[in-house]
């Protein structure tokens, strides 16, 4: 991303693709994957919702948030995101979306870090599982 305006619109982009995600743990093979998300699931939920036209357009967008904004990656770390069944988690660069998110009051989530790993919770389901 070249310019300013350019990343800007793309860390706008960052924050529908976030809301769209279905995260949350699967499994495959016998192997259980922590707060994921589907690859065509999310191809599916950005061209139903209008922030891509078409499903080649939502592959180059999700890639270019992957790469430019490390806003997730293959739960192997080994592939690019693809309208295919695999599966992918929010890395770090998903705290600059959330922070955006909560200045703009557009949603009331909270990240938890662990290990390595992100977390990421409505306020009302972290406020559930604390009881």
């Amino acid at each position: 991303v070249d310019s300013t305006n350019e990343r800007r619109i793309l860390e706008e982009k960052a924050q529908v693709f976030f809301r769209l995600a279905d995260v949350r743990d699967r499994s495959y093979r016998w192997k259980k994957y922590r707060s994921c998300f589907v690859g065509c699931e999310m191809v599916d939920r950005m061209v139903y919702s209008g922030l891509s036209n078409t499903r080649w357009e939502a592959v180059q967008l999700g890639r270019a948030l992957a790469k430019t904004l490390g806003l997730f990656e293959n739960v192997n770390g080994k592939r690019l995101f693809a309208d295919e069944m695999r599966f992918f988690a929010f890395g770090y660069g998903v705290l600059n979306v959330i922070n955006d998110l909560q200045s703009e009051k557009l949603g009331s989530v909270v990240a938890i870090v662990q290990h390595d790993e992100v977390s990421v919770v409505s306020a009302p389901e972290m406020n559930e599982s604390n009881d």
